[in-house]
Formats: structure tokens, C-alpha cells, sequence
């Protein structure tokens, strides 16, 4: 561990090995740390190993680290310091001190000498010619193998094995025959049953099928579910007799010892309990759950009704709130309008009566008229008024142009929120939540358990085909 723990500095080492060596305990991981230096080690990694093995020390240094690091590490010590350091100073060759945080005291042991009179590995050409010898008859002996039988077939016993009364045993009867060739049994171990699978909280009430098939061998050594095959079982599949003539391969001796039967029995629950889960997918909008067994493309195609019609619902609310604004904004519009149409129109009638006046003030100003004069002021005053109803045009048409603005604006945002609705309520880009539901073990239910025995057909090739749809070919 040197250089990677080291009591200063920052290693990218040292950050991970202090989190294994203060949490792992939690989760059943041991650590070891291994060093010649005990001071090239940091002293948190010091106290937290439960455990110490210390051989000979050569220097002062390191055992004042040790014995600081036992004293502090161990609650109330059984021995001194003198007398610790005394201790790990007399230790002789193959000799060490133990100290467990479980014992009350250290204790000193010694190990075996052992020499080994080993050579050490062979290299390539070293097995060629401890080899050579042996090539040719080994060689020989595989083609008269090869053609003679395959590993299994060779394996196989001429009759049916012999199994306890407590084992219980099935044959897959043969979905079809074929010719040429030998029907041999090959031995699978098999355990199925039911599950059920209650949620309120999703409205999930899920039965479903569940079947294993471990395949067996006589020279197999691990024996658990970990490497077993999912199959579909059903009364059918289990409901057949073995065949006149057919040979059989035989089963690991561990297996037909009593106790390891009824222990796989057992963990064939636990077994499906962690490996056997229900994916859902979950929309957080509609807050509809898929069914077990639909894919996410088939929910997302099921979901499209419902949230089109939730979409349809929010454009509907989205209108209706933009209604009453889009009245008001049309109501003066059209009094905009009108007001327009007025003031256009008093425009025109008041520059009618100015030229009128205008032209009976210059007329009688020709003719010698007596009031000519108070006819140019009538003129003016006209003039000043005609003035004045075009401003009020202006003004009209400015405001029922700032008002067209307003409602041009209020249906742009209208469709920039219908939109956003649409995009909200699409169920082929909104993002599932995934829930994985897991079966209790009291909801598995199982059926079968024993030895099932499934029909291949062994060719002259040496090739094995299985006539049974409860393995896969």
C-alpha cells in the first residue's frame, strides 16, 4: 500500500481506500493493507482496520507508530506501552502479534516454515518438449472419441438412473420425431409455480407463470439458480412417460445427496424474489400506468387518446381565458372605428362649410357687401376648427391602429401557448417514469420442483438437438 495511502499528500488513491476502509464493514467487504513502513500509512487507515498482523520491526519509528495506533485503537489496552514495545522488539523470525478488536489481549503466534523445491512456471517451448511424446497417442485417442461418440453420449448410461424415492422426477414428452440418430434424456433440474404481484397504489393485480430449467452434468461443480433458463411450464410440458429403447446421461453425484435437493429446493424462492421484477412505465401527466408485459411503444400509443383529449380539455381553458380579453379588445376596436368614421365625417362636413363660407365671404366682397369682414372671421374660425377635426382623425387612427396591434399580438401569444400545449400533451416526447415492482415472497407460489427429463436427438456427427419447446434448440 505504499505511496498509495501515504499520511500526507493527496493521491487519487487515498480518498477511495479511506471510503472502503470506513464503510465497507456496512456491507460485508474486507480490506487488506499490506506495508513494510508502518509510518508510510496514513494513521485513519491505521485505526479503522479491525485486524493487525505485525511481524519484526527494524526501526524505533515504526513501532512507536504501531504501538501508538494499538493503544488508541483498542479502548482500555492489556498491556503498557513498555510492555508492548518490549513485545513486538522480541519477536523472532516467522513470528507475529495479533491484534483483534474482538480479543481482549494480543496474542503472539508463529507460522510454519515452509520451502517449496518448485522450479516455478514453464515456458512455451519447455511444455512442447516435455509434451512431444504424447502428442501423437493423444491425438489418436480424440479422433477414435470424436468418432466414435460425443462427450456426453459417452456419458450416458444405458438405462435410467436409479434416483431416491424423494426425488421427483418429469419427462417433456418429444414435440416432434426425427430419424437417424439416438433419443437420449438429458437431466435439467426444474422448479416453477406462480407469482402474484399486488399494487394498489398502480392498480397493479399481475398472476404470472414463472419456470427455471438448470441443465445438469456429471462433472458440473457449480450447482446454483444464478446459471438456470427461463421455460414455460404447463401439464402438457410435464405430462409425458420416457421412451422404449432411449438411454439416459447421468446426474452429479453432490446432487443426489438428500440435503443439497432440498436446499436448492429452498433457495429457488429467494432466487426468484431478486431476479424477477415487473417494468412499468408511468406518465406524470396523465398519471396513467402501463400494463406488466406492454412495451413503451405500445403505452405511448395507448397513451395518445387520453392525452389528446387532455390536450383538447387545456386548449378549450387556454380559449375561453383568452375570450374575454379578445372581446374587450374587439369592443374598442370597434368604437375605434366608429369614432373614426365620425371624425372623418365631421372633417368633411366642416370643410364644406369653410369653402362655402369662404367663397360668400369673397363674393360679397366683390359685390360691396356690408359684412364682408365678419364673414373673414367666420372664415378663420372655420379654418382653426377644420384644423382642429383633423387631429381628432389623427388621434382615431391611432388608436384603432394601437388597438389592431393589441389583438394581432393576443392571437399571436393564443398560438404560441396552444403550441406549448401540444407539445406538453405528446406522447411520443413526454419522459416516462420507470417503476420496477418486485414480488414479495409470500406471493410465490411454487408447483414443480424435481428432475425433468428432456428428449434429444444424438447424430452420428456428434451434434444434439433438442425435440422438447421447453429448452431452446
Amino acid at each position: 500500500v505504499f505511496g498509495y495511502l501515504p499520511p500526507i499528500g493527496e493521491p487519487p488513491s487515498k480518498k477511495p481506500l479511506l471510503t472502503l476502509l470506513k464503510q465497507a464493514r456496512a456491507f460485508g467487504l474486507g480490506v487488506v493493507l499490506a506495508t513494510q513502513n508502518p509510518v508510510d500509512l496514513d494513521y485513519k487507515g491505521l485505526s479503522n482496520m479491525g485486524t493487525w498482523f505485525i511481524g519484526r520491526l527494524q526501526t524505533e519509528r515504526d513501532k512507536e507508530r504501531l504501538i501508538d495506533g494499538l493503544l488508541g485503537g483498542t479502548g482500555t489496552p492489556a498491556f503498557s506501552k513498555k510492555e508492548l514495545l518490549k513485545l513486538i522488539s522480541g519477536l523472532k523470525k516467522r513470528q507475529f502479534l495479533m491484534q483483534n478488536v474482538h480479543e481482549k489481549q494480543p496474542q503472539v503466534f508463529q507460522t510454519r516454515w515452509v520451502m517449496s523445491y518448485l522450479r516455478g512456471p514453464l515456458t512455451r517451448d519447455q511444455i512442447k518438449l516435455l509434451m512431444q511424446d504424447r502428442v501423437a497417442a493423444f491425438q489418436a485417442s480424440a479422433e477414435q472419441t470424436a468418432s466414435a461418440a460425443t462427450p456426453r453420449q459417452s456419458a450416458a448410461a444405458s438405462g435410467r438412473p436409479q434416483l431416491p424415492p424423494e426425488f421427483r422426477q418429469y419427462f417433456a414428452p418429444p414435440s416432434r420425431w426425427a430419424s437417424e440418430g439416438d433419443l437420449t434424456y438429458h437431466p435439467y433440474l426444474l422448479a416453477g409455480g406462480e407469482l402474484q404481484i399486488f399494487n394498489n397504489r398502480y392498480g397493479i393485480a399481475q398472476t404470472a407463470q414463472i419456470g427455471h430449467l438448470l441443465e445438469l452434468s456429471e462433472d458440473m461443480t457449480d450447482l446454483s439458480w444464478n446459471s438456470a433458463q427461463a421455460c414455460q411450464i404447463s401439464g402438457d410440458t410435464l405430462g409425458g412417460s420416457p421412451e422404449d429403447d432411449a438411454v439416459f446421461l447421468g446426474l452429479p453425484s453432490r446432487l443426489l445427496k438428500l440435503r443439497l435437493y432440498d436446499r436448492l429446493d429452498r433457495q429457488y424462492e429467494t432466487f426468484v424474489y431478486r431476479n424477477f421484477y415487473f417494468t412499468l412505465w408511468k406518465s406524470n401527466i396523465s398519471k396513467l400506468v402501463s400494463q406488466p408485459g406492454e412495451s413503451e411503444r405500445d403505452f405511448r400509443i395507448r397513451l395518445s387518446q387520453a392525452m389528446r383529449e387532455r390536450r383538447d380539455l387545456e386548449t378549450e381553458r387556454l380559449r375561453r381565458k383568452f375570450a374575454t380579453r379578445v372581446n374587450r379588445l374587439e369592443t374598442q376596436l370597434i368604437n375605434a372605428r366608429q369614432r373614426l368614421e365620425k371624425e372623418t365625417a365631421d372633417y368633411q362636413q366642416k370643410k364644406m362649410d369653410m369653402a362655402v363660407s369662404v367663397g360668400s365671404t369673397i363674393l360679397g366682397a366683390f359685390l360691396g357687401g356690408r359684412r364682408s369682414r365678419s364673414g373673414i372671421t367666420r372664415a378663420a374660425r372655420s379654418a382653426t376648427r377644420m384644423s382642429k377635426e383633423k387631429q381628432d382623425i389623427a388621434k382615431a387612427q391611432e388608436k384603432l391602429a394601437r388597438v389592431d396591434e393589441q389583438i394581432r399580438k393576443l392571437d399571436e401569444q393564443f398560438q404560441r401557448e396552444s403550441e406549448m400545449i401540444a407539445q406538453k400533451f405528446d406522447p411520443m416526447t413526454e419522459t416516462l417514469q420507470q417503476i420496477v415492482l418486485r414480488p414479495k415472497k409470500s406471493d410465490i407460489l411454487q408447483k414443480w420442483y424435481g428432475i425433468l427429463w428432456v428428449p434429444f436427438l444424438h447424430r452420428a456427427d456428434g451434434e444434439a438437438e433438442a425435440l422438447s419447446e421447453v429448452v431452446g434448440r
